[in-house]
């Protein structure tokens, strides 16, 4: 799988047993971490359900951001 460090939008594969999917958390340019999820089922994810992890993400980042400036 292409490392989701490098990418700036969803890194995503599937084969017989497993698909998964990957997003890097970053803030200008800065990786603050990755959101992987992954299910039991070689079916791709849909769109509704990448928009929905994309929306996951940016709360994260957010979150992960307000805390580091908190500390």
């Amino acid at each position: 799988m292409q490392s989701a460090f490098e990418s700036d939008d969803f890194v995503k594969e599937v084969d017989e047993d497993i698909a998964v999917v990957a997003k890097p958390l970053k803030d200008h340019g800065f990786v603050l971490g990755v959101l992987q999820v992954s299910r039991g089922s070689n079916e791709p994810f849909l769109q509704e359900e990448l928009e929905a992890l994309e929306g996951v993400a940016s709360i994260a980042v957010l979150s992960l951001v307000a805390a580091h400036r908190v500390a």
